[in-house]
């Protein structure tokens, strides 16, 4: 591919090639995000304390052009486009819409949030072209894989002690098994997982050994049941529905950019417990 390309659901958003439906004009919203910074002034002195510095949401505007064989082939593209640039959330709030992009040579990147606005001059149709802006609100300013990566983690024969940096021999305090596996973010910036786990096991836990992090479930999940923990959403739901946030005890980490080692344990080993991370790379 030569050119860069956007797309969302089934529409592509081109380059000025030929051949293109959608021709892309200008984009903004792109690059690294504005900073929403949590300084504070030093009383009856110089300047600020300065405090942590967080990548807000992104707003992407897009100016494009449609291109149709005569005027109604070019409605019927807006119209095409105008049913994909919607969201209905009156059914689900949290729903998302994302917005994928692809540069030469690189893989495609997505970015989660929704369409939020179109503006097209419908009224003057010029050989067959219509011109338009479409919004788009990123509420995650991170750039996605659009490739989702799955491990399986077997649960930790070593039942009692704690994983250490890699840089230790891992389990202290315990025999068989650390349960300890390599997981890579390929990316710039942290993202954050989705943890199931699945019984029967009592009390399970996940740890990002590499960065001394570690949520626990103090809950006892029975053989046939599992559990979906959503780091992004911050969410624990049993079965994938009924909330078992109460359960929930330490933090949601994050998968750091590079490898990372995760350990999956429990209080007690059963060979049918497992886990299942998944992931996505992420960049800024």
């Amino acid at each position: 591919m030569e050119e860069f390309e956007l797309g969302i659901g089934d529409i592509i958003l081109g380059g000025s090639g030929a051949g293109r439906d959608y021709i892309v004009h200008q984009w903004d919203g792109l690059g690294i995000p504005s900073i929403r910074n949590s300084d504070s002034q030093r009383p009856q002195d110089y300047g600020s304390f300065l405090g942590p510095d967080v990548p807000d949401s992104r707003d992407i505007r897009i100016d494009v052009t449609i291109r149709g064989d005569d005027p109604a082939d070019a409605v019927m593209k807006l119209n095409a486009l105008l049913r994909e640039w919607h969201l209905d959330t009156r059914t689900d709030t949290t729903a998302i819409k994302p917005l994928m992009l692809r540069l030469p040579g690189q893989q495609t990147w997505r970015l989660h949030g929704r369409p939020r606005r179109a503006s097209f001059e419908t009224a003057r149709i010029i050989g067959s072209r219509i011109d338009g802006t479409l919004e788009y609100f990123g509420a995650d300013p991170r750039w996605y894989s659009d490739v989702e990566h799955q491990t399986a983690l077997a649960l930790a024969t070593a039942t009692t002690g704690r994983g250490y940096n890699k840089s230790f021999n891992y389990g202290y305090g315990g025999s068989g098994s650390s349960g300890v596996q390599t997981i890579t973010n390929e990316g710039s910036i942290g993202t954050l997982p989705t943890v199931t786990f699945y019984g029967p096991v009592t009390n399970p836990f996940i740890e990002n050994v590499t960065t001394n992090r570690r949520l626990r479930l103090v809950y006892t999940i029975g053989v046939g049941e599992f559990i979906v923990v959503n780091f992004a959403e911050a969410t624990v739901l049993l079965g994938g529905a009924a909330s078992r946030y109460f359960a929930k005890s330490g933090e949601f980490w994050e998968l750091v950019p590079g490898p990372n080692e995760i350990r999956f344990g429990a209080d007690a080993y059963d060979a049918a417990a497992y886990a299942f991370i998944e992931w996505r790379d992420a960049w800024i």
